[in-house]
């Protein structure tokens, strides 16, 4: 179970619900540590504690990974290892106070990752690591200095406050979205006054930090970056080998390339229904299956129709409601059927998805043959 569902479990909405449940007692799941905490030196994974010390202060010189853990107390990891296979991961936690990660400049290691963690202040400092990465976190006041990573990854956060300085990243993945603009100002306006401010306390944190972001957990970010080497694979089949001769195997990567290349669900369901615009025989059966929809929902009673050969209102047969689709869904309209009340509507509607489901067959037929 990830942290927030316990919290949900445990009716913690917010730090006075936590102040006044988790802090009390010893709480179940989760490990109370009131008292100095010192790592095992074969231990490289905690969770469900809740550290409510003074500080808790690590030197970092094996792997070290924190999940589904709440730290109350100023929490500073000490970077002194010379060793590059060392990994820092920090999934699912919530920083009440400051979380720094503390570099000497030389110490080089692996990787700093943080996913789904929500913390008051996060300052990283002169560290030299080979990948740094930030995803789905809400933070409310973030500083960057003097810090080096080849590669820099910051994606579906939300920073209200974001300072980076004397920093070098040869490749950045960072969306400018994700800073509060408002927040920077709100700090600006403050520095411009020359009020007496000390660092982000003296502005208003009115950020809930039992609030998480509803992105991913830590199995589908890891599926995201799955996805990518398969669009890896693709880019180098289609520029580095003879795919592109052969044009059915071709179409079908280039299909999978569109679909794992949309963001959202809906986009994705969206391609994959109408087949990336690559396949003409999905339109086929759209169409087909449109129409015999709209021949169903005329043969229901209270939708009328007039024919030309009688006065009275009535629903269709099983057979009047194919021809009266089929000629509406291709918007030939011979005017020997009239709807009635609402079935005009529905008439309207089935000649719009007509229109468009035969311009998508025309696409994807060109696309596929001719492109």
């Amino acid at each position: 179970m990830i942290l927030p569902k316990v919290l949900m479990s445990l009716n913690i909405k917010s730090r006075p619900d936590f102040d006044k449940v988790a802090l009390s007692e010893n709480l179940e799941p989760f490990v109370m540590q009131r008292e100095p905490f010192k790592i095992p030196e074969d231990e490289i994974e905690i969770s469900y504690h809740i550290f409510a010390q003074n500080e808790w202060i690590v030197d970092v010189k094996h792997h070290l990974s924190l999940r589904n853990c709440i730290f109350v107390c100023p929490v500073i990891l000490k970077i002194q290892s010379f060793r590059p296979e060392v990994r820092i991961e920090i999934d699912h936690c919530i920083f009440l106070d400051t979380f720094s990660v503390v570099g000497t400049g030389k110490s080089k290691f692996e990787s700093l990752s943080i996913y789904h963690s929500n913390i008051a202040n996060l300052s990283l400092i002169s560290i030299n690591c080979n990948r740094l990465l930030i995803s789905a976190c809400r933070i409310f006041y973030a500083s960057l200095h003097g810090s080096k990573s080849p590669f820099f990854e910051a994606e579906s956060n939300y920073f209200s406050h974001f300072e980076l300085e004397a920093c070098e990243f040869e490749k950045v993945d960072f969306d400018h979205q994700q800073i509060d603009i408002l927040g920077i100002t709100k700090r600006m306006n403050y520095l411009t006054k020359k009020l007496q401010i000390k660092g982000y306390e003296a502005l208003n944190l009115d950020m809930n930090l039992f609030e998480f972001i509803p992105f991913k957990t830590f199995e589908d970010i890891k599926q995201v970056e799955a996805m990518k080497g398969i669009l890896s694979t693709i880019q180098f089949l289609k520029k580095s080998t003879s795919l592109v001769n052969n044009r059915g195997h071709y179409m079908h990567y280039l299909f999978y390339e569109v679909l794992l290349s949309q963001d959202r669900w809906h986009h994705r369901v969206f391609i994959w229904l109408v087949g990336g615009f690559l396949k003409p025989h999905r339109f086929l059966e759209i169409a087909i299956g449109v129409l015999f929809i709209f021949a169903f929902f005329y043969t229901l009673p209270g939708i009328t129709f007039m024919t030309i050969d009688a006065s009275a209102q009535h629903p269709l047969s099983i057979f009047e409601s194919l021809y009266f689709s089929g000629i509406t869904f291709t918007t030939i309209g011979f005017g020997d059927i009239a709807p009635m009340g609402f079935a005009r509507v529905l008439t309207i509607a089935e000649g719009l998805l007509g229109i468009t489901v035969m311009s998508g067959f025309l696409v994807a037929l060109v696309k596929k043959y001719l492109d």
